[in-house]
């Protein structure tokens, strides 16, 4: 990769994740999305042997941390991942840090969601939407679903199908959780169907760059429950329902609390939640740094 980016002698590179040659030397810009495997380093989040994620980890750290050291600039897609950069590295490289936030998919725009889905899922449902590793915190919101003992309410976990889902669903099943489903959504359709048809979207993320989905959420209408974390604020303001993601007890009474709540919360998308504005700004940036 660094033999063909040199013969290829760019006037700017971006290199859209945190893994380049280390040895580059001519001028680029960088796309840090978060730093959840810097933040949570437990080793769950992966199939290696304990020796040699602690060796992929260092060697994560390292590139990372040279990455901000020689970019001309760097992207994040919240101000709460430049404050992370800015608390972990010094606020030296402030200057050169800028957020360009994300918005919806464009295939949202063009879609109408899929009603067929609505012979699966004919009961009032939560929603989750997302991957299901463990930073995800996916078990605690199946515990915490469990125990609030409502056969009348189903929670559907909608997400890819591999190693981590795989794991998930067999607590589910071992506890035979049975108002509690796995659902892997294939196109922009049926997630639009599972937005618009669910009582909230549940997000119970210990850690996060953006949140795609709650962003989703918004532009669908559909209320949010999140995490009290500082992204979340950052994306929805005070227009979501907030726990502590660390705390069972604290998941199930914001979910039982919204159950009762008369006057929804609704949360509002910003303007500045758009792919057009962020292509404009990003175009901006190559202007400025190239």
């Amino acid at each position: 990769f660094q033999q063909v980016l040199m013969n290829d002698r760019l006037d700017l590179m971006h290199f859209t994740y945190f893994s380049y040659p280390v040895l580059y030397r001519r001028p680029f810009i960088a796309t840090v999305h978060d730093l959840t495997p810097l933040l949570f380093k437990t080793g769950k989040a992966s199939t290696l042997p304990a020796f040699m994620y602690e060796l992929k980890h260092s060697i994560f750290s390292f590139i990372l941390k040279q990455q901000v050291q020689r970019a001309k600039a760097i992207i994040t897609p919240t101000e709460a991942v430049k404050r992370q950069l800015e608390q972990i590295y010094g606020s030296t490289y402030s200057h050169k840090i800028m957020a360009l936030y994300e918005g919806v998919n464009h295939e949202f725009f063009k879609a109408e969601e899929n009603k067929a889905l609505a012979k699966h899922f004919s009961r009032p449902f939560f929603l989750y939407v997302g991957n299901f590793y463990p930073h995800k915190n996916v078990d605690r919101l199946v515990q915490a679903f469990s125990q609030m003992n409502r056969e009348d309410i189903d929670l559907v976990l909608a997400g890819p199908d591999n190693y981590f889902s795989g794991k998930l669903e067999k607590i589910i099943e071992g506890q035979r959780l049975t108002n509690i489903h796995m659902y892997h959504p294939s196109r922009p359709e049926d997630l639009l169907f599972l937005y618009k048809n669910s009582l909230a979207l549940v997000n119970p993320s210990l850690s996060e760059g953006f949140g795609l989905p709650v962003v989703e959420a918004a532009y669908c209408g559909t209320p949010v429950i999140a995490s009290d974390i500082d992204v979340f604020r950052e994306i929805l303001g005070n227009n979501y329902y907030a726990f502590n993601p660390s705390q069972t007890e604290s998941i199930q009474e914001v979910l039982l609390h919204f159950l009762q709540d008369t006057h929804k919360k609704k949360p509002v998308l910003d303007s500045k939640y758009s792919f057009e504005r962020m292509v404009t700004q990003y175009l901006q940036l190559l202007n400025k740094t190239a």
